[in-house]
């Protein structure tokens, strides 16, 4: 069996038809497909392993960031600054307790209830500070570690956040390191008032909000695209029902 196939002549211009046997011609189409799967294919390896670069780069960037922030907040960081406040003497002092009685200064449960009549000794604190009390004792580094490890945490978050809001790794990437030196907080995170535990607290729950507002709107768009795919099958099925008539 032969198929005649109409093509160009390059040197006349004009339309010829030369008759190719079927069996050739398939194996030609078959070919032109493998070829152009292979190569849609090689394009998605590429554009793939290019991804998975892009966002090891970042992921170590922001390790790095975090690197830096740890050791710009633990250097020195029981006698800079100087001397241990009140603040950070109660919680010292509440810590040290909870870790052999499991109460306060005040007799209450892991001080969840205690009156806090002049400010100092936030519970998240003095809970995050029990396990450092137990090791190295009620010391000024005991008090100020959590503190400065939570510091150290929050670039990455930071980094990822800024990210997921502008949709540029560079973004993430200067976020998290400008915080990793940052002064205004290398000198919350190197005290034992609990602001840089508050600090990442607030991050970690905006980045949380963000992603799952992000996941619910892909989703919304999915079952979108579907409903709309299946209105546009109907609407054919319908058409060739009618034309069929």
């Amino acid at each position: 069996e032969f198929r005649r196939v109409l093509f160009r002549s390059g040197q006349s211009n004009g339309r010829c038809r030369i008759a190719f046997p079927v069996p050739i011609l398939r194996a030609a189409q078959t070919a032109r497909y493998r070829v152009a799967v292979i190569l849609v294919d090689g394009a998605r390896v590429r554009t793939d392993l290019l991804e998975s670069s892009r966002e090891r780069a970042f992921a170590m960037s922001l390790f790095i960031a975090t690197v830096i922030a740890f050791v710009l907040r633990t250097a020195y960081l029981g006698s800079v600054p100087t001397g241990m406040d009140g603040a950070e003497a109660k919680v010292a002092f509440n810590a040290w307790l909870i870790g052999l009685t499991g109460n306060d200064e005040y007799g209450t449960f892991l001080g969840l209830s205690s009156p806090r009549i002049d400010g100092y000794g936030l519970p998240l604190l003095t809970l995050a500070a029990v396990p450092f009390t137990a090791i190295i004792g009620p010391s000024t580094l005991a008090v100020r570690l959590p503190s400065a490890l939570a510091g150290a945490l929050t670039v990455a978050p930071l980094g990822v956040l800024a990210w997921g809001l502008t949709g540029s790794r560079l973004s993430g990437i200067g976020a998290g390191g400008l915080l990793a030196i940052s002064t205004w907080h290398l000198q919350i995170s190197r005290t034992g008032d609990g602001a840089s535990l508050g600090l990442l607290a607030l991050i970690v729950a905006v980045l949380s909000i963000v992603e799952v507002t992000r996941r619910s709107s892909r989703a919304t768009q999915l079952r979108s695209q579907v409903s709309l795919d299946r209105k546009s099958t109907r609407l054919n099925s319908s058409h060739e029902w009618i034309s069929r008539m």
